[in-house]
């Protein structure tokens, strides 16, 4: 159960950090009201949005980039990957919990 917590964490971690990138390319040309959103921008501020749930919007919520340090945050981001990384974990488990025998 361990391995696959960590094997479900790695990608939750992989593909958040993909997103959050992907909705970062089009900051250069913030200014510009003429220019439209890519696609994949929209798209990766969604699933980085729904993947940061819920300690990254704890931490927005809160302000608490104001106040903790910037290696606080990056434990929370690993933190909240491992989060979603056993919840994957014990929905796709097979096995049912308390069977004896």
């Amino acid at each position: 159960m361990i391995k696959r917590t960590l094997i479900f964490s790695a990608a939750h971690l992989l593909v958040f950090m993909t997103a959050l990138f992907a909705s970062l390319t089009g900051i250069g040309e913030f200014d510009s009201p003429f220019r439209e959103t890519p696609w994949f921008e929209t798209t990766g501020s969604v699933l980085a949005e729904i993947l940061g749930f819920p300690l990254m919007n704890l931490w927005q919520h809160f302000h608490l980039g104001r106040i903790l340090p910037d290696v606080l945050e990056w434990i929370s981001l690993l933190v909240n990957s491992l989060l979603w990384g056993f919840a994957l974990t014990v929905i796709f488990t097979k096995r049912t919990f308390g069977k004896s025998g």
